[in-house]
């Protein structure tokens, strides 16, 4: 009698155990938020220099720097789906896995097409701009890990800081926050925070990683430590 209310508790345990895992689990690896972080700080750097050196104007640096930055840092990620694609073999085809890609894919090209937009206009917030990237952390935060909501928060926060920077009727006689130090700070903001996503991302990786090895799930065990190599 004892011996099978052991061994049921052992299986609660267990089951709690995969379905927090199946809660915590990661879509993308740390290296593809790092990419995004070097992709955008440089785009940052090179956009500042162009302001000053140059003498381009916001539509220019925005199709002559961010829409190149946006394909190399969308051709990275892309290999991270790829690479979660192959890890969730052979049940890729699930309808969850459709809703995600489909609507992380959806909310990813109308933020593009909006930030593009606002950024080809003399009078764009950098704060809106840095906003769009908080929808995008939104989103992937609904299929992943818990966590990511802070990042996507702080993306959020610091935008509407801008937003209020930005404002001429801050208090009398503040003008605002000229463009290219908003898009400077905007910039350099998210790419601590795409760092900062990934530092998080890899930590919940060891995490599962140590629930699976106490749960005794050989299956996803494996699958994890996979991952800590990937990441």
């Amino acid at each position: 009698m004892h011996q099978d209310v052991d061994r049921y508790l052992q299986d609660v345990e267990l089951i709690k155990g995969i379905l927090r895992q199946r809660e915590e689990r990661i879509l993308l690896r740390p290296w593809a938020f790092y990419a995004w972080a070097m992709v955008t700080v440089a785009a940052t750097w090179i956009s500042i220099y162009a302001w000053h050196a140059v003498g381009w104007s916001g539509s220019s640096i925005a199709w002559r720097i961010w829409l190149p930055a946006l394909f190399v840092g969308g051709g990275l990620e892309s290999l991270g789906w790829l690479q979660f694609l192959r890890r969730e073999e052979p049940v890729v085809l699930t309808s969850e896995h459709v809703k995600l890609l489909l609507s992380f894919c959806g909310v990813v090209l109308a933020m593009a097409i909006a930030g593009f937009t606002l950024a080809g206009r003399s009078s764009a917030d950098p704060g809106v701009l840095l906003m769009l990237f908080a929808v995008c952390f939104f989103t992937l935060s609904v299929f992943t890990f818990n966590g990511l909501f802070l990042e996507s928060y702080l993306l959020l926060a610091v935008g509407m800081v801008l937003i209020v920077l930005e404002a001429g009727w801050l208090w009398p006689g503040w003008s605002g926050v000229s463009p290219v130090l908003g898009y400077a700070v905007a910039g350099n903001a998210a790419a601590i925070i795409f760092a900062a996503a990934g530092v998080h991302t890899a930590v919940v990786l060891r995490r599962n990683s140590a629930a699976a090895d106490e749960v005794g799930n050989p299956g996803q065990r494996e699958s994890q430590k996979a991952g800590l190599r990937d990441g």
